[in-house]
């Protein structure tokens, strides 16, 4: 049993819908005020399947109109279904078109009527593999009967509903009822073999047949009575029935081989439109399965642009960042360049600088002066202590500065480094911006198109090639006429001929 799921409509100056989209889910409400629509979205989707409205009227109005009710021309209306066949998808479309034509020798374009065009899968087809293809889903009863709950009561034809409700009621065997009563039996031989409804109307028939012999009988006796015939040759009569009889066995013979060769003729005309319908169903899934493909394809290839330009961004943040470090590695040694040249400078003041030693040549009490030797000896205590110092300094000053140094040397180092880097990091980065820029001038990704993948299939190409084969020994099969008509009538005349035959030897063993 074949499931199908409506997933969407799409509708098109349907109705006077310009332009909406349905999703539909496994239960999906739909309401509104009058006029709102809701009566159209049924009709679209009736119409898309069948060419009907939901009142099962092949003439409704599909065309959008305008705020003076007449019908705004040169549009396309159309209704396109998404759906989920045992599990495929499943695109049906409907277009209705205007057809205009510019005449020679005039200015202006001309209406001349309405064209309709459809596909499966976008798929074009004729619109009798359309109405063959949708039918092999769902037929169109079944599917009015599952799909509107009025059709039933509103729309089906009374015998239509009253079979329908004998079939669900049962019903009682015409030998059943014959043994209600004894008369009823005598009927029933007649009413085995044809309809009850028949029999009536066969029954009221001869009842009216007889009435009108009746009455037309006092006036027929009188005018047999003046033209009786003569008696018949009943020799030649029988002569001539058999002879016409052999000539209506002969046609009867080539008749039956006509209807023999017919019958196998749509036999064959029913195996290749079957045979047709199924190659355009492997089509329709390999249609799908292509879109599929090309999506796949799509978003791989859109996943390598995505990848390339994420690696780019961080080759370029990478470069960024080494510049960054490159600019404080270089203000480092600015810095470090600037404090050893400071200490140098120091250095060279404390070398050459002279400081004078002042010491005390007299006693500050008594103001006597201080033997020689021991103000010497203290100037040269005093000389010594500043000289130590100075040392002291000096030295401090060179371990400082060999330490800075050592600094400078490192953070030249990390420059050389960063720089190396940096011009490494800078060509591969002009590499990835050049694959980058490559990418985008052709438009950023590969566009993979199922309808080109499709078309490239080789299983598509041997589809469409037994399409063409069956439709050339479909056009063998229907350019070979078997007409029967001509025989036919010979047969009836021949049939009318000896029923006067007969009826002349009636008259004859009457008399």
């Amino acid at each position: 049993m074949t499931q199908i799921k409506l997933k969407k409509l799409s509708l098109l100056n349907f109705q006077g819908i310009r332009s909406l989209d349905v999703d539909f889910n496994e239960l999906t409400t739909i309401y509104g005020d009058n006029a709102s629509g809701k009566s159209t979205i049924a009709n679209s989707f009736t119409w898309l399947m069948f060419g009907k409205n939901m009142q099962d009227q092949q003439k409704f109005a599909v065309k959008t109109l305008d705020e003076n009710n007449k019908v705004i021309g040169k549009l396309n209306h159309e209704v396109v279904g998404f759906m989920e066949v045992d599990g495929e998808e499943l695109i049906l479309k409907r277009v209705l078109k205007e057809k205009w034509v510019k005449k020679h020798g005039e200015l202006d374009v001309k209406y001349q009527g309405d064209t309709e065009d459809f596909f499966v899968n976008d798929v074009p087809m004729p619109k009798s593999e359309y109405q063959g293809y949708v039918s092999s889903l769902i037929k169109e009863e079944g599917f009015k009967m599952v799909t509107n709950p009025l059709y039933f009561n509103n729309t089906m034809d009374k015998t239509s509903r009253r079979k329908m409700l004998f079939e669900m009621a049962g019903t009682v065997s015409f030998s059943d009822t014959a043994n209600l009563r004894e008369e009823f039996k005598e009927i029933l031989d007649i009413i085995s073999k044809k309809s009850i409804e028949g029999y009536r109307r066969e029954l009221a028939a001869k009842k009216k047949k007889i009435k009108e012999q009746l009455a037309d009988i006092p006036s027929r006796v009188d005018e047999v009575s003046r033209n009786i015939p003569e008696m018949p040759n009943v020799k030649d009569i029988e002569s001539k029935i058999s002879i016409l009889q052999e000539e209506l066995d002969g046609i009867n013979g080539s008749l039956e081989a006509i209807n023999k060769v017919n019958k196998n003729k749509e036999l064959k005309l029913e195996e290749l439109s079957n045979k047709k319908i199924g190659v355009r169903r492997s089509i329709t899934s390999l249609t799908v399965a292509m879109n599929k493909e090309a999506s796949r394809l799509n978003e791989e290839a859109g996943r390598g642009y995505k990848e390339l330009v994420k690696a780019r961004n961080e080759m370029n943040d990478g470069v960024i960042a080494k510049s960054k470090e490159l600019t404080a590695a270089e203000n480092s040694g600015a810095k470090l360049n600037d404090s050893i040249e400071a200490l140098r400078n120091n250095y060279q003041l404390i070398e050459v600088r002279f400081e004078e030693v002042i010491i005390e040549t007299k006693c500050p009490t008594c103001n006597v002066p201080f033997p020689k030797h021991e103000v010497e000896q203290k100037r040269e205590e005093a000389r010594r202590k500043i000289n130590e110092a100075k040392a002291d300094k000096l030295i401090g000053i060179n371990e400082n500065g060999k330490a800075i140094s050592n600094r400078i040397k490192e953070n030249d180092q990390l420059v050389t480094k960063l720089e190396e880097e940096i011009a490494k990091g800078q060509i591969e980065l002009n590499k990835l911006n050049t694959v980058v820029e490559m990418e985008m001038a052709q438009g950023q990704t590969p566009e993979y198109n199922g309808k080109q993948l499709l078309e490239e299939s080789t299983k598509y190409k041997k589809y469409m090639a037994d399409i063409v084969i069956i439709e050339a020994e479909t056009l063998k099969i229907i350019e070979v006429p078997h007409d029967d008509s001509q025989s036919a009538e010979t047969k009836t005349a021949i049939v009318v001929q000896i029923d006067k035959l007969k009826l002349r030897m009636k008259d004859v063993s009457i008399i």
